[in-house]
């Protein structure tokens, strides 16, 4: 599940950052965080927070 996550978040532009227990992306554009979060909690059906520029998914 990681890879599949971190390789959507690069696929979107973005930069990953694992901490405890999530994986965060940061991206240029917030357009670009949100539409990879949607591509995200589609795929894997759990919730992605958004702040910005950010996003947080739980793993």
């Amino acid at each position: 599940m990681y890879a599949i996550i971190k390789h959507l978040i690069i696929s979107h532009r973005g930069h990953t950052f694992e901490s405890a227990g999530a994986i965060n992306g940061y991206f240029d554009d917030p357009r670009m965080a949100r539409n990879c979060a949607n591509s995200l909690s589609r795929l894997l059906d759990k919730p992605v927070q958004v702040f910005g520029c950010s996003l947080t998914i739980a793993i």
